[in-house]
């Protein structure tokens, strides 16, 4: 029996000098310069950014501990952080993996340049750490169709790294974040403040969670606040099942999702404003006061591949409540015409449209705009770029306001309605921004503008004239009698 006891003494004496010189060997080995720059390596790999380290140090025990993180991209940082620490599972790393628990970077800065073309892009890797990325994904594609694996790719210019663990994150957090967007030419093109994420299951192709940010501007456009949502980066596509934010007074809700194919990028996208004040959403931006004012709700829902204009397709509707549209060119020469004040600045009550799109065109359905005393309806198209508009319109005016303010061109409306409102037919054409329309010609029957102006003049004159009758011409009326004449 003591002898017994003896051999298990002695045994877990070795056992414990064995684990210690492993745990001091395996300590040391996560301390060397060659784990040092794998981790390094992969981390790049599995973020898809050249990530660069000032100083960090992996123990057994103490996990990872990295100083001055920066990410270059032309001439400055695309990322920086002052450091970050995580956690690691032991039992991973026994298994030959290092697999970093609940990763947080606090304050980050985020500096995306748009390239020359136009296109925003994060920086590339370098092309031994590509080479490495594009043989893994062959080797899975060549495996899933039972073929021969390809031959990694060596890159003569770089050393092949020594064969280490595989990197991983199980969350990766961030908090107080700043991202800035800078356009080709230097100018600040979208900020956003107060950026927090939590971002699980980040694995190389996957990533999954949720994002948040305080305060996001587009900037000289509008801005949103306390924008939240939920995102995932995984086989099945990007996909964002529901963004919310703040605009204007009112709020703003976004789904999107997109899966490259063979085809390009499919996308699918919807967005919903409830009750957002259009004048407010500007100056929150620091932008111009917007030409068309007024409160606005509106759905749409559309699919596309990329921004390939013609494979877009869709539809949606809009509602504007007490608006104002301050640069309406046919409305202010139709005050002018009507010598009305309030016409000119067109005072919206209410505004209505359906519309599709297809074809690179947004297909107005029907348009409706409540200004009383007058109202405008439309229906036609518009190229998505917001070139070639073509639209039928007919502008109405209550019937005793024409047979008041203008009564020698009230010939050119047609007879009034169920709603005593008389109507003209009209086209508008050009653009949203240059739009082109011939209402004051049908109203006042010729092109010539000269011939316009002394038409309203002369209608207003007769408008005047406290014996005027509007519903019957001049030589109609008996000559009054002589003792009657002035």
């Amino acid at each position: 029996m003591k002898r017994l006891a003896k051999i298990l003494i002695i045994t877990a004496i070795v056992l414990v000098l064995a684990l210690a010189v492993g745990v001091w060997g395996l300590n040391r080995w996560l301390k060397s310069p060659e784990m040092h720059a794998h981790v390094e390596r992969e981390l790049s790999k599995a973020l898809r950014v050249p990530l660069k380290f000032e100083s960090l140090e992996l123990s057994l025990w103490g996990g990872l501990d990295a100083k001055g993180i920066t990410v270059p991209d032309q001439k400055g940082n695309f990322f920086e952080v002052a450091g970050f620490s995580a956690k690691h599972s032991i039992l991973s790393l026994l298994r030959g993996q290092l697999v970093f628990r609940d990763v947080v970077l606090d304050s980050p800065k985020f500096i995306i340049t748009q390239r020359k073309d136009g296109s925003w892009q994060t920086p590339e890797l370098p092309a031994d750490l590509q080479a490495e990325l594009d043989a893994k994904k062959k080797n899975k594609t060549a495996s899933k169709n039972d073929q021969p694996k390809s031959p990694k790719p060596e890159v003569t210019a770089t050393p092949k790294p020594k064969k280490g663990p595989e990197v991983s994150f199980a969350k990766i957090g961030v908090t107080n974040g700043i991202v800035e967007l800078i356009d080709k030419d230097g100018k600040p093109y979208v900020s956003a403040t107060g950026l927090r994420t939590m971002l699980t299951n980040v694995n190389g192709e996957n990533i999954e969670g949720w994002v948040s940010v305080a305060r996001l501007l587009l900037h000289g456009q509008f801005m949103l606040t306390d924008l939240r949502g939920i995102v995932s980066n995984t086989q099945k596509g990007f996909i964002i099942p529901e963004m919310k934010a703040n605009l204007g007074g009112g709020t703003c809700v976004v789904g999107f999702s997109s899966k490259p194919d063979q085809t390009g990028t499919p996308f699918t996208t919807k967005i919903k404003l409830d009750n957002v004040n259009l004048s407010q959403a500007a100056s929150d931006a620091d932008a111009e006061p917007p030409n068309l004012e007024g409160t606005l709700n509106a759905s749409l829902e559309m699919k596309g591949i990329g921004d390939n204009r013609k494979t877009f397709t869709g539809k949606g509707s809009l509602t504007l409540r007490n608006g104002r549209c301050r640069e309406m060119d046919a409305i202010r020469d139709v005050g002018e015409v009507f010598q009305m004040e309030q016409i000119a600045n067109f005072a919206i009550s209410e505004a209505k449209s359906d519309f599709e799109i297809g074809m690179d065109r947004v297909f107005i359905r029907k348009l409706s705009i409540e200004a009383a005393p007058l109202g405008i309806t439309a229906q036609g198209s518009v190229r998505l770029d917001g070139n070639k508009l073509n639209l039928t319109a007919m502008f109405n005016a209550d019937e005793k306001l024409i047979a008041k303010q203008i009564p020698e061109l009230q010939k050119q409306f047609l007879p009034p309605d169920e709603k005593h409102q008389r109507g003209v037919a009209f086209e508008i054409e050009g653009s949203l921004t240059k739009p082109k329309n011939n209402l004051i010609q049908k109203i006042t029957g010729t092109k010539d503008r000269k011939k316009q102006k002394v038409l309203a003049v002369e209608s207003l004159i007769l408008s005047t004239r406290p014996d005027k009758q509007p519903d019957k011409p001049d030589e109609d009326k008996p000559e009054p009698a002589p003792s009657e004449k002035p």
